[in-house]
C-alpha cells in the first residue's frame, strides 16, 4: 500500500518554526448525545437522548513532537500553522503541556500539546 511521508513537515507557533517528528490533530465536538435506553422503557417508546452542551475540554487539539533547542512556553498564545504532508493553518492556540529531553550526543528533542480556540 502507498502511503504518503511527513518527513519535511514544519510546524510553526507564534512565530517560531520547528522542525515535527509528529504531529497530531484531534478534532473537538461541539456537543455528546448521551442515550439513555435504561430508564423503563416500554417496546414501542422512544429512546429518550439528552444534548450535552460543550465544555473547553472538547476543542480540537494539536499534539507535536519536534526536534528544537527552544521549546514553546506553557501558556503561550498564538498562530500555528502547519506545512509539509499536510497542512493546517489560520488558527490561534494555546501551548498547554511541554515535555524536552537532551540526551548527550543526541538532538534536543520535545513534545508539546496546544489547545486550538474555536
Amino acid at each position: 500500500m502507498a502511503g504518503l511521508s511527513s518527513q519535511g513537515t514544519t510546524f510553526t507557533f507564534n512565530g517560531a518554526t520547528f522542525a515535527a517528528t509528529s504531529v497530531r490533530y484531534v478534532g473537538g465536538s461541539e456537543r455528546a448525545r448521551v442515550s439513555a435506553p435504561h430508564m423503563g422503557m416500554g417496546r414501542d417508546d422512544f429512546e429518550p437522548t439528552y444534548i450535552t452542551h460543550r465544555t473547553s475540554d472538547e476543542r480540537p487539539n494539536v499534539e507535536l513532537e519536534f526536534i528544537s533547542g527552544t521549546p514553546p512556553a506553557i501558556g503561550a498564545t498564538g498562530a500555528i500553522s502547519i506545512a509539509g504532508a499536510f497542512s493546517f493553518a489560520g488558527a490561534v492556540a494555546t501551548c498547554v503541556s511541554v515535555q524536552v529531553t537532551a540526551s548527550a550526543g543526541d538532538l534536543v528533542r520535545g513534545s508539546a500539546s496546544f489547545r486550538v480556540q474555536v
